[in-house]
């Protein structure tokens, strides 16, 4: 049959109108067979490449995706959705709706659901990104070219490490990412292509559902002003809009209304029950933050660093190149649509930078790389836009040489992002479901422990029976912690304020990363041995980990190095067993350095072990380790304890004070560094200043020294 039969056939076909709502089906065949129409067909020149896009991605996550339980926030992800609870605050209720969905598909292995679902949440956020791209492309670009720029440029931010290993285990980032590239879609229709308001309301919808997410979506609100001043239209509403805008905000965002209902049906996962409106706020608001303290300035320039840093890494260089590209020709092409996209990834980058220092914790910002997908996001339009520039000047046979880098990308970072067949987290629910004794109180100090523990508890339905008690720890005293005992087996995990309290319990035995007590010296000796063999590693054994598996289990080594530590420093010096708590304590923390060489926790291993060496006078190994760990991270303050003890001890007074100096910006609050600062400024003759640090030390709680008060004459 020739080309003109098929094109006679349609025009029969269409020529019956009262058959057409009939034939319309049979129309697509015959049009599919001719493939100059096919290429030249709007709907399938909009719709093939992002649809294309997004099922790759999608086979590529899939492949790569955890088959179980996966480490951090992910066991809480999992329980919560599998039993309708609540989990930490600030909340993500939406997640855990959708989980439950992911974990009914899944009955038989729920965690395996719920990171399926994630993997489908970041296809959807690359077709959504995707069909974007193609509004910006317009019509009359070809098929052939349209598939070239989409694939390569969703395909840069598909592929991206941080996007890439997100997208294959429980965790509230894609999600986010969902809702936040449909509140950009919205915007990008009403200002640039002159949509209605209902689009603008619609925005407002997915930014209220993103809200729910993640508090750092109204950074995105910059945007507004952005795409006002460069789009096609200017923000003109009146009261009428706002009012819709503002509902349809509250509407996305009513899915909180969830956590207070839930809580009211049946107590949370969580540890807090919110049984009021105020509870309720408090709940949205805990957060484990530092503060607006001055010594945060220090890590800001590392941060922003930092945040370039993932930024280009995740776009890779063909990325970088390609926006430098559109960056070179902007004047010339009058590209002014990606400009917004540009300013607002650069401002996305500058602020987190800027706030993750200042307000959160170290190792949360360590973990910036998730926070910063938005701006990834904003970003690939602006890569999109670097192709356009490219493809006119290349001939239509090399054209397809532009997908090759991605093909390099997914080359490089498999590696990296597949955990496929990692099974740690699962090994250790296993361990603890083997060890754990009939009817044992747990003490869980530590998302690495505590998590674990709900899957294992209300997920496979607590075989062992035992009871999660977590409040106990911050109530326990010298004089009730044997109350708190009984005639139980209790099995805490090491971390925190606990400390304090086991130096006053009967003997504990640690027992990997548990202190066990009132258990026989058996059961004790066989969970410490099946801890030591199922999670001790070689250089080479190491590789094999990811780097959340890395952190997870070194974790359990730093609990266990910083308890042996303190056993050390109580015993006196003639005590049998100090030698033996000291060499436990190195094994422990170098196993902990080995696992762990890009966190907070490897950072302030390696300053302990600088400090170790400093005592046994190996000053230079000491010097090593402290600026390894400073490498790391520039807020550890026990690096610069060590670089002060080894100056100390060298009598470089004058470098003793300046890393004193530094260790105080990190504690201002800290009598004992004053008062060490005032005995160095007495060694270098700097008496006035020895006086006022003296001073300075005993008004913030720091025990007196009776011969430096007589020999710097103070009374």
């Amino acid at each position: 049959m020739k080309e003109t039969d098929f094109q006679n056939i349609e025009i029969v076909w269409l020529n019956v109108k009262i058959f057409t709502p009939l034939t319309n089906p049979l129309i697509f065949p015959t049009q599919f067979l001719n493939y100059k129409n096919v290429m030249n067909d709007n709907k399938v020149k909009t719709l093939l490449p992002p649809l294309l896009s997004s099922i790759l991605a999608w086979v590529l996550y899939e492949l790569t995706n955890a088959n179980g339980l996966y480490w951090g926030d992910s066991g809480e992800f999992v329980t919560v959705s599998k039993i309708m609870g609540i989990g930490h605050s600030y909340g993500h209720p939406l997640f855990w709706l959708l989980g439950r969905m992911g974990t009914l598909f899944f009955p038989s292995n729920p965690a395996a659901g719920v990171n399926h679902m994630i993997a489908f949440s970041a296809a959807s956020t690359i077709f959504i990104l995707a069909m974007l791209i193609s509004d910006h492309l317009g019509e009359n670009r070809n098929l052939l070219d349209r598939l070239i720029i989409t694939f390569t440029a969703v395909g840069i931010y598909a592929t991206g490490t941080t996007v890439w290993v997100q997208a294959t285990y429980a965790e509230v980032y894609h999600l986010h990412a969902v809702m936040i590239v449909l509140f950009l879609f919205c915007l990008d229709k009403y200002f640039f292509q002159r949509g209605s308001v209902a689009w603008l309301a619609g925005a407002a919808y997915f930014f209220g559902l993103a809200f729910t997410l993640g508090q750092y979506a109204a950074l995105l609100l910059l945007l507004i002003p952005l795409f006002a001043l460069t789009g096609v239209r200017n923000l003109k509403i009146g009261i009428s809009e706002i009012l819709i805008l503002l509902l349809s905000f509250g509407v996305g965002l009513s899915i909180w209304i969830y956590l207070p209902i839930r809580s009211a049906l049946d107590p949370p996962v969580h540890s807090a029950l919110i049984d009021s409106m105020a509870s309720f706020m408090d709940y949205l608001t805990r957060a484990d933050y530092q503060g607006w303290i001055p010594a945060s300035w220090i890590a800001v320039p590392f941060s922003l660093k930092q945040a370039g840093l993932i930024w280009v890494g995740n776009l890779s260089i063909f990325g970088v190149i390609l926006i430098a590209i559109w960056i070179i020709t902007l004047y010339r092409n009058r590209d002014l649509r990606a400009i917004p996209w540009f300013l607002g990834s650069l401002f996305y980058i500058a602020f987190c930078g800027l706030l993750i220092p200042l307000t959160m914790t170290a190792v949360q910002m360590n973990e910036m790389d998730v926070y910063l997908i938005p701006a990834l996001i904003l970003a690939i339009p602006v890569v999109a836009a670097g192709i356009q520039v490219l493809i006119p000047v290349m001939r239509a046979r090399l054209r397809p040489l532009l997908i090759l880098p991605v093909v390099l990308l997914i080359i490089l970072n498999w590696p990296k992002a597949d955990i496929s067949d990692t099974n740690e987290a699962d090994r250790f629910v296993d361990y603890l479901g083997a060890i754990l004794p009939d009817s044992v109180r747990i003490m869980p100090t530590t998302d690495n422990i505590i998590f674990p523990l709900w899957y294992l508890k209300n997920v496979e339905e607590n075989p062992k029976g035992f009871i999660i008690e977590p409040n106990l720890v911050s109530e326990m005293t010298p004089e009730n912690s044997t109350d708190f005992i009984g005639e139980t087996p209790l099995l805490i995990q090491m971390d925190g304020p606990f400390y304090d309290a086991l130096l006053f319990l009967d003997e504990p035995t640690l027992a990997g990363p548990f202190a066990a007590f009132h258990v026989d010296q058996k059961t004790t000796s066989r969970i410490d041995s099946t801890f030591l063999r199922n999670f001790s590693f070689q250089v080479e054994a190491v590789k094999h980990l990811t780097q959340l598996d890395r952190l997870s289990i070194a974790k359990f080594w730093y609990n266990r190095a910083r308890y042996f530590f303190i056993r050390w420093q109580m015993l006196p010096a003639t005590h049998r067993d100090r030698e033996r708590f000291w060499q436990q304590a190195i094994a422990a923390y170098t196993q902990t350095a080995l696992l762990d060489n890009f966190s907070s926790i490897g950072a302030e291993t390696r300053a302990r072990l600088a400090l170790m060496h400093v005592n046994l006078g190996r000053s230079e190994e000491g010097t090593a380790l402290v600026y390894e760990a400073i490498r790391i991270s520039p807020m550890v303050n026990e690096a610069y304890r060590a670089l002060f003890s080894i100056a100390y001890t060298r009598r470089d007074y004058g470098v003793a004070i300046k890393q004193l100096k530094r260790l105080i910006r990190l504690e201002p609050d800290n009598g004992n560094i004053w008062m060490d600062l005032a005995f160095c400024y007495d060694k270098n003759s700097q008496l006035d200043q020895a006086r006022k640090s003296y001073k300075k030390g005993l008004t913030l709680g720091a025990a007196p020294q009776k011969s430096l008060e007589a020999k710097l004459n103070i009374h």
